[in-house]
């Protein structure tokens, strides 16, 4: 869902999660469940958050020295958090 501005530029923004549902729920031959929406919103977060604390694990070890995974590891709790409240 690309809009144009007044300039003719194509305006650049991230989907809504209400649009990428839409756009998926078009996509596809079968009936898309709002319960299933979440669980799988939830399970995206719970997923990324796993990584990102494996992530900062490897990396305070030195085995995979990436400084950045110290701060993108600040956002774990509350992926887990936002999961939970999704499925809750």
């Amino acid at each position: 869902m690309q809009r144009s501005s007044a300039q003719g530029y194509l305006d650049a923004r991230p989907l809504t999660p209400d649009e990428i549902i839409k756009a998926y729920a078009r996509s596809v031959t079968f009936p898309v469940s709002p319960d299933e929406i979440r669980w799988f919103r939830a399970f995206a977060g719970y997923r990324f958050g796993v990584i990102t604390c494996f992530n900062v694990m490897l990396h305070r070890r030195g085995k995979r020295i990436d400084p950045q995974w110290e701060d993108t590891g600040l956002s774990a709790p509350r992926m887990f958090e936002r999961g939970l409240e999704l499925i809750g």
